[in-house]
Protein backbone atom coordinates (compact mmCIF):
# COMPACT_ATOMS: atom_id res chain seq x y z
CA UNK A 1 0.00 0.00 0.00
CA UNK A 2 1.40 3.40 -1.00
CA UNK A 3 1.69 5.94 1.79
CA UNK A 4 2.11 9.58 0.86
CA UNK A 5 5.16 11.01 2.66
CA UNK A 6 4.40 13.49 5.39
CA UNK A 7 4.66 17.13 4.39
CA UNK A 8 6.76 19.33 6.61
CA UNK A 9 5.06 22.74 6.86
CA UNK A 10 6.99 25.64 5.38
CA UNK A 11 8.37 28.01 8.01
CA UNK A 12 7.30 31.52 6.93
CA UNK A 13 9.00 34.47 8.61
CA UNK A 14 8.55 38.22 8.47
CA UNK A 15 11.98 39.88 8.25
CA UNK A 16 12.54 43.62 8.77
CA UNK A 17 14.55 45.22 5.95
CA UNK A 18 17.73 46.82 7.35
CA UNK A 19 16.16 46.71 10.79
CA UNK A 20 14.03 49.75 9.90
CA UNK A 21 12.53 50.03 13.36
CA UNK A 22 10.11 52.70 14.56
CA UNK A 23 8.76 53.52 11.11
CA UNK A 24 12.20 54.31 9.76
CA UNK A 25 13.02 56.91 12.43
CA UNK A 26 15.90 54.88 13.77
CA UNK A 27 18.96 54.90 11.56
CA UNK A 28 18.92 51.89 9.21
CA UNK A 29 21.35 49.08 10.08
CA UNK A 30 22.09 50.64 13.47
CA UNK A 31 22.06 48.33 16.48
CA UNK A 32 19.05 50.25 17.80
CA UNK A 33 17.08 49.67 14.59
CA UNK A 34 18.08 46.02 14.36
CA UNK A 35 17.07 45.44 17.97
CA UNK A 36 13.70 47.08 17.30
CA UNK A 37 13.28 44.84 14.25
CA UNK A 38 13.99 41.71 16.28
CA UNK A 39 11.38 42.83 18.81
CA UNK A 40 8.71 43.48 16.17
CA UNK A 41 9.13 40.62 13.70
CA UNK A 42 10.70 37.19 13.15
CA UNK A 43 14.11 38.56 12.23
CA UNK A 44 16.09 41.29 10.53
CA UNK A 45 17.98 41.79 7.29
CA UNK A 46 21.19 43.80 7.22
CA UNK A 47 24.07 44.72 4.87
CA UNK A 48 27.67 43.62 5.40
CA UNK A 49 30.86 45.51 4.50
CA UNK A 50 34.50 44.73 5.28
CA UNK A 51 36.61 47.39 6.97
CA UNK A 52 40.26 48.19 6.32
CA UNK A 53 40.96 46.25 9.52
CA UNK A 54 39.20 43.15 8.09
CA UNK A 55 36.23 43.41 10.45
CA UNK A 56 32.61 43.16 9.31
CA UNK A 57 30.49 46.31 9.68
CA UNK A 58 26.82 46.93 8.90
CA UNK A 59 26.16 49.56 6.24
CA UNK A 60 24.24 49.58 2.96
CA UNK A 61 26.53 51.81 0.91
CA UNK A 62 30.27 51.49 0.38
CA UNK A 63 30.71 54.82 2.16
CA UNK A 64 28.98 56.69 4.96
CA UNK A 65 28.60 60.39 5.72
CA UNK A 66 30.08 61.20 9.11
CA UNK A 67 27.73 63.68 10.81
CA UNK A 68 30.55 64.93 13.04
CA UNK A 69 33.15 65.78 10.41
CA UNK A 70 30.88 66.08 7.37
CA UNK A 71 33.27 63.84 5.45
CA UNK A 72 32.51 60.70 3.48
CA UNK A 73 34.15 57.61 4.96
CA UNK A 74 34.68 54.51 2.81
CA UNK A 75 34.24 51.40 4.94
CA UNK A 76 36.90 49.28 3.19
CA UNK A 77 39.52 52.03 3.53
CA UNK A 78 38.84 52.91 7.17
CA UNK A 79 40.27 51.21 10.23
CA UNK A 80 38.02 49.91 13.00
CA UNK A 81 39.29 52.72 15.24
CA UNK A 82 38.20 55.30 12.67
CA UNK A 83 34.81 53.66 12.12
CA UNK A 84 34.06 53.60 15.85
CA UNK A 85 34.25 57.40 15.84
CA UNK A 86 31.76 57.82 12.97
CA UNK A 87 28.24 59.03 13.75
CA UNK A 88 25.29 58.97 11.33
CA UNK A 89 21.98 60.79 11.57
CA UNK A 90 18.71 58.88 11.84
CA UNK A 91 15.25 59.99 10.77
CA UNK A 92 14.67 61.10 14.36
CA UNK A 93 17.58 63.54 14.14
CA UNK A 94 19.63 61.56 16.64
CA UNK A 95 23.23 60.47 16.03
CA UNK A 96 23.98 56.75 15.84
CA UNK A 97 27.26 54.83 15.80
CA UNK A 98 27.88 52.27 13.08
CA UNK A 99 27.19 48.71 14.16
CA UNK A 100 29.35 45.63 13.70
CA UNK A 101 28.33 42.08 12.85
CA UNK A 102 29.60 40.94 16.24
CA UNK A 103 27.23 43.36 17.98
CA UNK A 104 24.24 42.04 16.02
CA UNK A 105 25.12 38.38 16.61
CA UNK A 106 25.67 39.02 20.31
CA UNK A 107 22.19 40.57 20.44
CA UNK A 108 20.76 37.61 18.51
CA UNK A 109 22.28 35.31 21.12
CA UNK A 110 20.15 36.80 23.89
CA UNK A 111 17.47 34.41 25.27
CA UNK A 112 14.63 36.73 24.19
CA UNK A 113 15.78 36.49 20.54
CA UNK A 114 16.72 32.83 20.28
CA UNK A 115 13.73 32.12 18.02
CA UNK A 116 14.64 35.01 15.67
CA UNK A 117 16.97 35.01 12.64
CA UNK A 118 19.30 37.43 10.87
CA UNK A 119 19.58 37.57 7.08
CA UNK A 120 23.08 38.78 6.25
CA UNK A 121 23.36 40.38 2.82
CA UNK A 122 27.01 40.47 1.82
CA UNK A 123 27.63 43.37 -0.51
CA UNK A 124 29.90 42.94 -3.53
CA UNK A 125 33.54 43.95 -3.25
CA UNK A 126 34.14 47.70 -3.71
CA UNK A 127 34.71 49.02 -7.23
CA UNK A 128 38.27 49.62 -8.34
CA UNK A 129 39.85 46.53 -6.83
CA UNK A 130 42.09 44.29 -8.90
CA UNK A 131 41.00 40.69 -9.49
CA UNK A 132 43.38 39.48 -6.80
CA UNK A 133 42.18 42.14 -4.34
CA UNK A 134 38.56 41.27 -5.10
CA UNK A 135 39.15 37.57 -4.42
CA UNK A 136 40.96 38.41 -1.18
CA UNK A 137 38.11 40.73 -0.10
CA UNK A 138 35.48 38.04 -0.81
CA UNK A 139 37.41 35.33 1.04
CA UNK A 140 38.06 37.58 4.04
CA UNK A 141 34.50 38.83 4.52
CA UNK A 142 33.14 35.29 4.11
CA UNK A 143 35.64 33.83 6.60
CA UNK A 144 35.05 36.62 9.14
CA UNK A 145 31.30 36.01 8.99
CA UNK A 146 31.76 32.31 9.66
CA UNK A 147 34.13 33.02 12.55
CA UNK A 148 31.71 35.45 14.17
CA UNK A 149 28.76 33.09 13.77
CA UNK A 150 30.74 30.26 15.36
CA UNK A 151 31.97 32.52 18.17
CA UNK A 152 28.42 33.39 19.23
CA UNK A 153 26.94 29.97 18.46
CA UNK A 154 24.09 31.29 16.31
CA UNK A 155 24.56 29.35 13.06
CA UNK A 156 20.99 28.09 13.12
CA UNK A 157 19.74 31.68 13.35
CA UNK A 158 21.62 33.02 10.32
CA UNK A 159 20.84 33.03 6.60
CA UNK A 160 23.16 34.53 3.96
CA UNK A 161 22.25 36.42 0.80
CA UNK A 162 23.98 38.30 -2.00
CA UNK A 163 23.47 39.56 -5.55
CA UNK A 164 27.05 38.54 -6.24
CA UNK A 165 27.71 34.97 -7.45
CA UNK A 166 31.38 34.93 -6.42
CA UNK A 167 30.42 36.11 -2.92
CA UNK A 168 28.00 33.21 -2.51
CA UNK A 169 30.74 30.83 -3.64
CA UNK A 170 33.14 32.28 -1.07
CA UNK A 171 30.56 31.65 1.64
CA UNK A 172 30.11 28.06 0.45
CA UNK A 173 33.88 27.54 0.68
CA UNK A 174 33.96 28.33 4.41
CA UNK A 175 30.46 27.17 5.35
CA UNK A 176 29.19 24.62 2.81
CA UNK A 177 26.01 23.77 4.73
CA UNK A 178 24.93 27.38 5.35
CA UNK A 179 21.71 28.81 3.92
CA UNK A 180 22.64 30.96 0.91
CA UNK A 181 20.02 32.92 -1.04
CA UNK A 182 20.61 34.56 -4.43
CA UNK A 183 19.11 38.05 -4.48
CA UNK A 184 17.37 39.16 -7.67
CA UNK A 185 16.83 42.70 -8.91
CA UNK A 186 13.13 43.71 -9.16
CA UNK A 187 13.95 46.14 -11.96
CA UNK A 188 15.11 43.30 -14.23
CA UNK A 189 13.42 40.21 -15.61
CA UNK A 190 13.92 37.21 -13.32
CA UNK A 191 14.95 34.34 -15.60
CA UNK A 192 18.02 36.03 -17.18
CA UNK A 193 19.34 36.80 -13.69
CA UNK A 194 19.05 33.17 -12.60
CA UNK A 195 20.66 31.90 -15.80
CA UNK A 196 23.52 34.42 -15.50
CA UNK A 197 24.19 33.40 -11.89
CA UNK A 198 24.23 29.73 -12.82
CA UNK A 199 26.61 30.38 -15.73
CA UNK A 200 28.95 32.10 -13.25
CA UNK A 201 28.84 29.01 -11.06
CA UNK A 202 26.87 30.54 -8.19
CA UNK A 203 26.13 28.16 -5.34
CA UNK A 204 22.83 28.83 -3.54
CA UNK A 205 19.99 26.91 -1.94
CA UNK A 206 17.24 29.39 -2.77
CA UNK A 207 16.26 32.90 -3.76
CA UNK A 208 15.26 36.21 -2.30
CA UNK A 209 13.18 37.53 -5.17
CA UNK A 210 12.98 41.27 -5.73
CA UNK A 211 9.35 42.37 -5.73
CA UNK A 212 9.33 46.14 -5.46
CA UNK A 213 11.84 48.95 -5.59
CA UNK A 214 11.74 52.66 -6.23
CA UNK A 215 12.13 53.66 -9.87
CA UNK A 216 12.29 51.53 -12.98
CA UNK A 217 9.99 48.75 -14.08
CA UNK A 218 8.48 46.47 -11.47
CA UNK A 219 8.62 42.70 -11.88
CA UNK A 220 6.44 41.36 -9.05
CA UNK A 221 6.74 37.80 -7.83
CA UNK A 222 3.89 35.78 -9.31
CA UNK A 223 2.23 32.66 -7.95
CA UNK A 224 3.40 30.82 -11.07
CA UNK A 225 7.02 31.86 -10.45
CA UNK A 226 6.94 30.69 -6.85
CA UNK A 227 5.44 27.33 -7.79
CA UNK A 228 8.06 26.79 -10.49
CA UNK A 229 11.01 27.64 -8.27
CA UNK A 230 9.90 25.77 -5.18
CA UNK A 231 10.16 22.51 -7.14
CA UNK A 232 13.89 23.10 -7.48
CA UNK A 233 14.91 24.88 -4.28
CA UNK A 234 14.14 24.36 -0.61
CA UNK A 235 14.28 28.00 0.45
CA UNK A 236 12.83 31.21 -0.89
CA UNK A 237 11.94 34.74 0.10
CA UNK A 238 11.06 38.16 -1.24
CA UNK A 239 12.24 41.72 -0.80
CA UNK A 240 10.80 44.16 -0.13
CA UNK A 241 7.16 43.17 0.10
CA UNK A 242 5.11 45.96 1.63
CA UNK A 243 1.68 45.36 0.09
CA UNK A 244 -0.53 43.17 2.35
CA UNK A 245 -2.31 41.49 -0.59
CA UNK A 246 0.98 40.58 -2.25
CA UNK A 247 2.27 39.32 1.09
CA UNK A 248 -0.81 37.14 1.57
CA UNK A 249 -0.35 35.60 -1.90
CA UNK A 250 3.26 34.77 -1.11
CA UNK A 251 2.43 33.32 2.30
CA UNK A 252 -0.37 31.14 0.86
CA UNK A 253 1.89 29.86 -1.95
CA UNK A 254 4.74 29.12 0.45
CA UNK A 255 2.51 27.18 2.85
CA UNK A 256 0.94 25.22 -0.02
CA UNK A 257 4.35 24.04 -1.23
CA UNK A 258 5.37 20.41 -0.69
CA UNK A 259 9.12 21.08 -0.92
CA UNK A 260 9.76 24.56 0.44
CA UNK A 261 11.37 24.48 3.89
CA UNK A 262 11.64 28.21 4.56
CA UNK A 263 10.24 31.46 3.22
CA UNK A 264 11.61 34.83 4.38
CA UNK A 265 9.36 37.76 3.56
CA UNK A 266 11.50 40.89 3.87
CA UNK A 267 9.56 44.10 4.44
CA UNK A 268 9.82 47.78 5.35
CA UNK A 269 6.35 47.59 6.95
CA UNK A 270 6.76 45.03 9.73
CA UNK A 271 3.76 46.03 11.82
CA UNK A 272 1.31 45.30 8.99
CA UNK A 273 3.11 42.43 7.27
CA UNK A 274 3.91 40.51 10.47
CA UNK A 275 0.18 40.33 11.21
CA UNK A 276 -0.49 39.01 7.68
CA UNK A 277 2.31 36.42 7.90
CA UNK A 278 1.03 35.06 11.21
CA UNK A 279 -2.64 35.16 10.29
CA UNK A 280 -3.62 37.80 12.80
CA UNK A 281 -5.30 39.87 10.10
CA UNK A 282 -6.41 39.61 6.48
CA UNK A 283 -5.41 42.23 3.87
CA UNK A 284 -9.03 43.20 3.17
CA UNK A 285 -9.46 44.11 6.84
CA UNK A 286 -6.66 46.67 6.70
Amino acid sequence: MFTRPAITPTVVRCIVHRGMGSGGQLRENSLAALTAGLERADGVETDLRLSGSSSVWLNHNADVQDAITGKSVFIHLATDKELRKVRVTGGDGQLYPLATLDQLLQRLQEPRFQDKIAVLETKAAPAGLSKAEKRRYEATIALEQVRSIEKFGVKGQVRHSSFDASMLNALRRFSPDSGRRLLTDPQKALLPQIVAARLRGASFDGFHLGTNHSGGEKHPVSLRTMRALDRLYGAMGSWSTNDPHEAQMQVDAARASRKLREFELITDSPDVITDVVHGRTKPDAL
